[in-house]
């Protein structure tokens, strides 16, 4: 399947009674971009926080952004790994890293 851009509609979630209150909708914007960008909130808007799935070669990449501007972190998964680290040269080791196993389950806390 291939597309342009998706509008979804989905009901704010409760963690702390674990319900759905479908009376409060919050819109999902799929559009396609370097890979998938995901807009929580309306396209344009210079607040909207967003997070772009970028597909690598051996690699899973997720660029989180605040709203517009440039991305607070970075998720890397890989087959043995995964990474955040903060979008800041002056920074550029990992805020940590989790091992991972052959069926992709974590091998422990977050180091």
């Amino acid at each position: 399947m291939t597309f342009e851009s998706m509008r979804l509609t989905i009901p704010t979630y409760h963690p702390e009674t674990q319900a759905c209150d479908e009376s409060r909708p919050q819109v999902l914007n799929l559009h396609k971009a370097t890979g998938l960008r995901v807009i929580l909130g309306e396209p344009g808007a210079a607040d909207a926080p967003d997070v772009l799935i970028e597909r690598a070669a051996d690699r899973w990449r997720l660029f989180v952004h605040a709203n517009s501007g440039d991305p607070l972190c970075i998720v890397e998964i890989t087959a043995t790994e995964a990474t955040v680290r903060a979008d800041d040269p002056a920074h550029p080791e990992p805020l940590w890293t989790v091992p991972l196993t052959p069926t992709g389950d974590c091998q422990g806390d977050p180091s």
